[in-house]
């Protein structure tokens, strides 16, 4: 663009220009185009009474330089273009090689589809711990949750109740099975055990108190008075939760025992180990497939228990992986469909009631132009390392709304040209009025999306990158491939052939397959507006600029801003992975029996790194204590190997056991340092140490010569009822920092590093959209050299986001990764609209008239120009992500609501709003602005600008041409009043 740019000034300091003509100033645009319609000029109009010049008398360096940029990108887009249509063919082929080398870049693919990863910021303690516990705990776990529900509200802790159970976890241990890569899995293979040569951690739940042992539970006589045993249960469970949190629905007789439970809950573990798997990312496949395969066949076995009254589930995160995923692919699926409406949307804008005139076969360019430009961007990421992510999957449908707008722009000044046979030279100038506003908006688009990548949310961050490329290319690509072709289409349209079937010779009178019949004697000239044109072009301007709309306009305009303040105080921060899972999936019942355990809660721990465990135990004891102190641990869910440690050094060698002391409010016996380790390594084993030492050994990480503890953790179970909240969330991840800052030992669990993110999700929001908004402000601002039109830009683009922020509310989006990455999308989408209609009012000058002022002829002139092809843009999108309606996946629904409200408030606060207050307050024309008059006469849309009180006569001027249907004659020139 540097190059272009260097061009055009050069050419425009020698007097030179890229056009056929010269076009630098008013009077020879008036000559020109009065040569175009072979037509004598008129003669002059008497001067009316009050005439206001609006161009400024003294420019200042700021107006000089914008019009010097001006003339020079005109010139450059002029240089450009000539050398595009005089090989077209060669430019073609050079852009589709270098779309292929580009695209190489797929032999250099990365990828980060880990939500952690993606939706955790960068710089946070959280995912440093994370990384931490990952390096020293190699074994990760993932749990699975079967639930045993009454139906009929009855009592599960009964025998036949309790076999049935057993039954079940027998067959899930032991039959059920997953294939991956040929070979099948049970649970057995996938499990969590204290070493290898170890069996399986046995299941959490109330069947432990008989140890899974059919013979017990058929020798006990009363099984509710086994429930209530505390102490059998400690001796069972030493993680110390009590026996009623597997439980739900508990009734307790007049002493406080339980006497029936309307549902109860199993805990079992799987060794979770990630690794990289080509095309999914970081997983472990094996423990996948026999979770899914277990989760699939319980939906089966759902009422095997029905004749002792229990209904079974099975909640896995395989099963929920394979859901949400099904869900994604599904919706990935449906945007060929928004693609296919798309094409015809745009074919039937491109299209003419002439066969001959028509540009359909341009549809298809269109969408192919777009999707090399994103083939480019990708490879060009892949080149330098740029991770792909889920997040990335929605950059075509950005690059398709830009991109389409662009072949609009480029479409609509072609046929403004419609009188100049030269079709080298038509392009020409085409291209000079069109290129420099394309430029504006993708240079403002590419800057919001280059802001956007400072941020510290890396699926955000990836994501501006990928769409900072794509709008490089997608402008690289509109203004050389897609006009070499519109060239050559237009080359068929001179040598009179069909669009679609370019090899059969069509006459000047044959219509489309629409208007077949209709067109025979009729007078139509290419210049003559479709229905799209006409809408906006004589309708909108009419409708809105009368006293009566402008009011109605900005009525609508304080109404939605009131309604998206409102809605801003009411927004609330909240993510929770079940929104991926579609609402027709098999497992929602699961979901829904899973949240009617009022005692749910998440396995959390307490970390403590390489402390000299045999001298400090002192103060470990008290860090724990402090942590075991916080209101977020439920009570006595907390579990310390150490704690257990010395009470069995103390039972077992009370040699080496010292006296009580008293620490945080307790009584503890520390180990004889001397001692310590070789007394902990009889301890961590399950032939020397106590039954209950086999829950902690996975608990003690040793450093490669198992001779110190390197790193050791100590469960803790968290309620689930943070987690509903996004601020609470983070409130219990903000409590336990600030509680343990400086300590040994640190607080740790699986949603940790997403909770942190919303303490600073809305500052990254705030602070990406105003980074944005303000690069956007500057740039128009250099290139317009126009503060007044910079300021409406930025007002408009910020309004728009008050009531995308304030309706997100409305329509139930909460503020996550995923919604905040959306808007500052919409500051790269929303910017086009208001630049491209800003831009064509600054480049027109007209006078006041009576009846009409030269900033309603302005505001008018802007929006017949502009709006169509804006219109058609925003339209466009729409349809490409209609069928994003029916989406099942969270992050396609989100994504199809959000992107609906930001088309709508950006072409109404672009294409109505703005021009009204510009009608009030607009600001002055630039130096090289055309009369509005002279630029009237290649407007095909006479009549757009005829003051509201005087239908009549407009009818009587023009009601033909309006309508396709105009005779022979000329056309009468407009009047203004």
């Amino acid at each position: 663009l540097q190059f272009l740019y260097l061009i055009g000034i050069r050419r425009a300091a020698r007097g030179h220009s890229c056009s056929p003509e010269n076009t630098s100033s008013p009077e020879s645009y008036r000559v020109e185009v009065q040569a175009m319609s072979g037509e004598t000029p008129p003669p002059p109009a008497p001067a009316p009474a009050v005439v206001t010049h609006t161009a400024p008398a003294r420019p200042n360096a700021l107006q000089r330089l914008s019009d010097a940029m001006h003339r020079g990108f005109a010139d450059a887009f002029g240089w450009l273009t000539q050398h595009v249509v005089g090989s077209p063919w060669i430019t073609i082929v050079a852009v589709l090689v270098l779309a292929t080398i580009f695209a190489q870049g797929i032999w250099f693919y990365s990828e980060n589809l880990s939500p952690e990863k993606q939706f955790t910021p960068t710089e946070s303690v959280t995912a440093d711990n994370d990384e931490w516990v990952k390096a020293n705990f190699k074994a990760d776990t993932q749990p699975m949750r079967a639930y045993f529900i009454s139906p009929s509200n009855g009592n599960v802790l009964t025998k036949p109740a309790l076999l049935y159970m057993l039954t079940y976890h027998d067959w899930l241990t032991t039959e059920a099975s997953g294939e991956y890569a040929g070979k099948r899995y049970t649970f057995n293979e996938t499990c969590v055990r204290p070493s290898p040569a170890d069996p399986c951690n046995p299941a959490e739940g109330v069947l432990k108190l008989w140890g899974f042992r059919k013979e017990r539970i058929e020798a006990d006589a009363d099984v509710l008075a086994t429930v209530n045993n505390e102490t059998a249960w400690r001796v069972v469970n030493p993680t110390g939760a009590p026996v009623v949190s597997y439980l739900n629905g508990v009734q307790y007789d007049a002493a406080g025992n339980i006497v029936s439970a309307t549902g109860t809950q199993m805990w079992l573990l799987n060794s979770y180990t990630k690794r990289k798997v080509s095309g999914d990312g970081d997983k472990h496949p094996e423990v996948d497939a026999y979770e899914l395969a277990a989760s699939t066949a319980t939906y089966g076995k759902l009422n095997d228990g029905a004749g002792v009254g229990v209904l079974t589930y099975l909640y896995t995160q395989g099963d929920v992986q394979n859901e949400s995923g099904n869900a994604i692919s599904g919706d990935v699926s449906a945007l060929a469909i928004g693609y296919f409406l798309l094409i015809i949307f745009t074919a039937l804008v491109l299209s003419r009631a002439r066969c001959k005139y028509s540009h359909v076969n341009l549809a298809f360019i269109t969408v192919l132009s777009v999707g090399l430009a994103t083939l480019s961007a990708y490879g060009t990421c892949w080149y330098l390392g740029v991770p792909f992510n889920n997040v990335v999957q929605v950059l075509i449908l950005v690059l398709l709304g830009l991109g389409v707008d662009d072949a609009f722009v480029i479409m609509y000044s072609w046929w403004d040209h419609a009188d100049e046979e030269n079709m080298k030279d038509r392009m020409v100038k085409a291209l000079r009025h069109a290129g420099p506003a394309i430029l504006l908006t993708s240079v403002t688009d590419l800057v919001a999306f280059a802001a956007g990548s400072s941020t510290r949310l890396p699926a955000l961050r990836d994501f501006c990158i990928y769409a900072t490329f794509g709008i490089v290319f997608d402008f690289a690509y509109q203004t050389t491939f897609f006009v070499a072709c519109a060239f050559l289409s237009s080359r068929r349209q001179q040598e009179g052939y069909a669009d679609c079937c370019c090899c059969v010779p069509v006459s000047d009178d044959s219509g489309c397959c629409v208007t077949k019949g209709q067109t025979k004697g009729v007078h139509w000239r290419e210049s003559d507006p479709g229905s799209f044109r006409r809408f906006f072009g004589v309708y909108v301007p009419r409708g809105i600029l009368s006293p009566v709309g402008k009011a109605a306009v900005l009525v609508v305009a304080a109404a939605l801003t009131s309604v998206g303040i409102y809605g801003c105080t009411e927004l609330k921060m909240n993510f929770n992975y079940d929104w991926f899972i579609p609402s027709s999936a098999p497992i929602q019942d699961v979901l829904e029996v899973r949240d009617t355990f009022a005692s749910n809660f998440i396995p959390c721990d307490f970390y403590a790194g390489a402390v000299d465990y045999p001298n400090d135990q002192a103060a470990l004891l008290e860090d724990l204590a402090l942590a075991n102190s916080s209101k977020w641990v439920m009570a006595g869910s907390m579990s310390a190997w150490l704690w257990e440690f010395q009470a069995w050094v103390a039972a077992e060698h009370p040699a080496h056991s010292a006296a009580a002391t008293a620490i945080a409010g307790q009584d503890y016996r520390l180990v004889a340092p001397a001692e310590f380790y070789r007394l902990l390594k009889l301890f961590a084993s399950t032939e020397t140490g106590p039954p209950a030492s086999a829950v902690h050994i996975a608990n003690i990480a040793w450093d490669e010569t198992h001779s110190t503890v390197k790193a050791s953790k100590f469960p803790f179970r968290l309620p689930s009822a943070p987690a509903e909240d996004g601020m609470t969330a983070y409130e219990v991840v903000s409590d336990f920092q600030s509680l343990l800052r400086g300590q040994h030992v640190f607080a740790h669990g699986p949603f940790f590093v997403f909770w942190e993110g919303y303490g600073i999700i809305m500052d990254e929001m705030i602070r990406n959209v105003a980074i944005a908004g303000t690069c956007v402000f500057f740039l128009v601002l250099l290139i317009t050299a126009n503060i007044f039109l910079s300021l409406a830009i930025l007002l408009n683009v910020v309004l728009i986001d008050v009531c995308l922020l304030g309706w997100m509310h409305i329509i139930g989006v909460y503020v996550n990764s995923v919604s905040v990455i959306c808007v500052v999308l919409a500051v790269g989408l929303v910017v086009d609209y208001s630049v491209h209609i800003a831009g064509e009012f600054v480049q027109v000058s007209g006078e006041d008239r009576p009846g009409m002022s030269q900033r309603d002829q302005r505001a008018a002139y802007s929006i017949s120009k502009m709006g169509p092809a804006v219109g058609a843009g925003g339209f466009s999108t729409l349809l490409a992500v209609l069928p994003l309606c029916v989406a099942e996946s969270y992050v396609f629904t989100v994504f199809f609501r959000m992107f609906v409200l930001i088309i709508c408030f950006g072409l109404y606060f672009g294409v109505c709003v703005l021009p009204v207050v510009f009608s009030f307050v607009g600001p002055a024309a630039n130096l090289n602005a055309v009369p509005l008059a002279t630029v009237w006469e290649l407007m095909p849309l006479q009549g757009f600008a005829l003051r509201p009180e005087e239908p009549a006569a407009a009818e009587m001027q023009h009601p033909k041409q309006l309508s396709g249907e105009m005779t022979k004659q000329a056309a009468p020139k407009p009047t203004f009043g």
